[in-house]
Order: C-alpha cells, then structure tokens, then sequence
C-alpha cells in the first residue's frame, strides 16, 4: 500500500502542476495566436519550432492543444483510479468504466500525438511519416493494454458476483 500512496502523491504533484500551467501555456499560446507580433517568443512544440504566422502553425498549435487537453484528462482520470484502488474499490463498475476511458484517451492522444508530429514536419516542409519506435507506439500500446485490463477487471467482477452466490 505504501507504493500506491507513492504513487499517487506523486501523481498529485503532477495534477496541481499541471493545473497551474496549462492554463498559463494556454492563455500565452492565444495571445500570440490572435496577434504573433505582440510576443516574440518562439513557440516549439515535441522540440521543433512552429511558424505561427502560417495555416499550417496555427492548425499544429490547436492540435497540440487538443493533445495537452486530453493528457490533462488522463491525469484527472489516472488519480480517480488510483483513488479507487486505496478505497479497495477494486472489482466495480466505476473502476472498469475509468480504465475504459482511459485506455481510449491513450488510443486518442497517440493519433493526435502522430498528427501533430505529421503537421510539424509539414510545416517545416519536411513532410515525413516516420514508421518505428516511439511515443506514438507506446502510447497506442498502453491505451490498448488499458482496455484489455478492464476487460480482465470485468471478468473478475463477475466471478467475485457468482462467489457471493455461492453458499
């Protein structure tokens, strides 16, 4: 137990840094959206500068957006799990709907996080498609396992019900 506790201070370190800087990162980003010539801080987002000025910036920088959006409902969703899990709710309902959704927000943000690098490399006009290891992978592999341990947490449910059947 005293790693899950770990873990989930940990995991609130993260929320409330997060709900600190996003909105922050969000409210900049908008400014220089709306006009790039007030700020002249480049914006880079997965370490590559983005041209703001152009169609092409502004669709990568609201897709980016969207992937930040859907990390930071990952993490609401992570620590609602783990909040479950030292309530000892292990085998409910609301346990295995949360790793659903979670394991969908992983399947999501790895597409995201390929177009995203997809309009970066186009908009450097370098449009590539890179094949091979990486975050897209990993996330598309986690966002997978997810919803196969809901699927498992599932299976366990129904068991623990027909053992509270059984005499």
């Amino acid at each position: 137990m005293k790693k899950l506790n770990a873990l989930k201070t940990i995991v609130d370190v993260v929320w409330i840094i997060s709900l600190i800087g996003v909105p922050f990162i969000f409210i900049c980003s908008v400014i220089t959206f709306i006009n790039p010539e007030i700020v002249k801080i480049p914006i880079k987002i997965l370490n590559n500068n983005v041209d703001i000025k152009t169609i092409t910036g502004k669709t990568t920088v609201f897709v980016g957006f969207i992937c930040m959006g859907l990390y930071v409902y990952g993490l609401y969703l992570f620590r609602k799990l783990l909040s479950y899990f030292q309530s000892k709710l292990i085998f409910e309902e609301s346990t295995i709907i949360i790793l659903k959704k979670l394991g969908n927000v992983f399947i999501i943000s790895s597409l995201i996080y390929s177009l995203t690098l997809f309009l970066i490399s186009f908009s450097n006009n370098k449009a590539t498609i890179i094949i091979g290891d990486g975050p897209f992978l990993y996330l598309l592999m986690i966002g997978l396992f997810l919803i196969v341990l809901s699927e498992v947490f599932e299976m366990g449910k129904k068991i623990k019900e027909d053992n509270e059947l059984t005499i």
